[in-house]
């Protein structure tokens, strides 16, 4: 896919992600499905008939989403007994944007590209200046970003 396709995919999940950038949702400690699930009054009883499945699973599925090891399709399904929507996002941590998390990475892997030339060139008694080696990450990050390199994102 070509850079710019993807630096517009960036920008237009961006733009979707702000009204989430902020919100900082812990999930209650005994999962959603059982805290709204409460908060509105319906006892497991009632829950499983509206999911149309049997009162074990109901614990079943209230238990596996406190542990992190429910589906989304479950979710899904119970949010719909609830009367819920389900919103489901991946949010780049602190308040960032995709296109920050990539220029980020872009800066770390030029910074280590750039590091490991100057350790060889040194070794070889020829160090270059701190500002000659701020000038070549710079421009090696946005070159990164440019092309959307494949080792953007090598460990």
């Amino acid at each position: 896919m070509k850079a710019e396709t993807i630096s517009l995919q960036r920008d237009q999940i961006d733009r979707h992600l702000r009204p989430l950038r902020q919100a900082r949702l812990l999930r209650p400690a005994r999962g959603w499905v059982r805290a709204v699930r409460e908060a509105l009054g319906i006892n497991g009883r009632q829950m499983a008939e509206r999911m149309n499945i049997a009162r074990s699973h109901l614990s079943q599925i209230e238990d596996a989403e406190a542990r992190g090891a429910v589906s989304i399709r479950t979710l899904q399904r119970a949010a719909d007994a609830l009367g819920c929507d389900l919103v489901y996002a991946l949010v780049p941590r602190n308040g960032k944007t995709l296109e920050t998390l990539v220029h980020d990475r872009a800066q770390r892997t030029a910074e280590q590209m750039v590091e490991r030339v100057a350790e060889t060139m040194a070794l070889e008694d020829q160090a270059v200046s701190r500002e000659f080696r701020k000038r070549e990450v710079d421009r090696i990050a946005r070159e990164l970003v440019r092309t959307m390199s494949k080792d953007l994102w090598d460990k």
